[in-house]
């Protein structure tokens, strides 16, 4: 069964995986948790499910790997290469029973070694701050260049 809203597939998905494993899962949605507490509820997490039907790069996907949380999520924005070759993180149709399916088997066999995936991609906070400053140095310098140049070809006149 095709779901379109996000949390309506979270929700049935778990409904599925519950079926599964014979016992309740509790689902958190993280869309209404303040940003301050969500570090904390990664870390109290058994995986990550990201269901979302619009993204980018969604900073919870590399959030979840970077405390190695298991994440489960449907083919949005760049999480295929996010979640590429990271054990524990899978990549699945918008569909109820094979995202249920997968919930299920990934939290019958824990781990993830998404922590270092974002460091080796160069994903991790030091990394991505040297990235701006270089990227910054660069347009300054291509700015004085610039300048410098102008200020030269006005002696010249």
């Amino acid at each position: 069964m095709k779901l379109h809203s996000g949390h309506a597939l979270a929700s049935a998905s778990l409904l599925v995986a519950e079926q599964e494993l014979g016992e309740a899962i509790k689902l958190l949605p993280f869309q209404d948790l303040a940003l301050s507490r969500v570090t904390v509820a990664m870390t109290a997490c058994d995986s990550v499910v990201m269901t979302s039907l619009i993204e980018s790069s969604p900073n919870v996907v590399k959030e979840a790997t970077a405390c190695d949380d298991p994440v489960i999520s449907v083919p949005v924005g760049d999480v295929e290469q996010l979640l590429h070759g990271v054990n524990g993180c899978h990549v699945r149709p918008r569909d109820v029973e094979t995202m249920g399916k997968q919930l299920a088997r990934t939290l019958l066999t824990p781990g993830c070694e998404g922590r270092n995936a974002i460091i080796a991609r160069g994903l991790d906070l030091a990394s991505v701050a040297r990235q701006i400053v270089t990227e910054y140095k660069k347009v300054l310098g291509e700015l004085t260049e610039v300048a410098t140049h102008q200020v030269l070809e006005e002696k010249e006149h």
